[in-house]
């Protein structure tokens, strides 16, 4: 899985806009807000476009953000190595979580998030013994 920082690095992709795309969300670039009984803003534009109510969309229903990688903003928040804690002060390259902890970043938003969730800076936590409909994971693979 990658760190938090590689997580953001990837889902920003060179950009500095709330989402990769630019600063408003938008039903036609993420899957989100697709709840019957909660957010539900994007309900109907997932039903037009025969996407499952209540629940992620396949990979790649909406566009890639500029370096190519589907889905960094919602379907489901992605589960990152690191544990959860505060930033370290000041600017930082290529940060590291805490060695330890209870709970794992998790990023990215999920079908059931409000937009502003699914903003690139945004960041939650989650108990790593959970199993919930709208966590997974990314794999990545280091290079040399």
């Amino acid at each position: 899985m990658p760190t938090e920082a590689e997580w953001e690095y990837a889902a920003r992709a060179g950009t500095t806009t709330a989402y990769s795309w630019g600063e408003r969300i938008r039903c036609s670039h993420a899957m989100y807000a697709n709840h019957p009984s909660g957010a539900d803003d994007c309900h109907d534009y997932a039903a037009a476009h025969e996407l499952p109510p209540g629940g992620p969309a396949p990979v790649k229903n909406y566009p890639p953000n500029p370096r190519g990688l589907y889905d960094m903003h919602g379907n489901v928040w992605e589960i990152v190595a690191d544990w959860y804690g505060p930033y370290a002060p000041g600017p930082q390259t290529d940060p590291r979580g805490p060695a330890t902890g209870a709970m794992r970043v998790r990023r990215g938003g999920g079908w059931s998030s409000s937009g502003d969730a699914l903003r690139s800076a945004n960041r939650a936590y989650i108990h790593p013994a959970s199993r919930l409909r709208n966590t997974g994971f990314r794999v990545v693979r280091e290079t040399e």
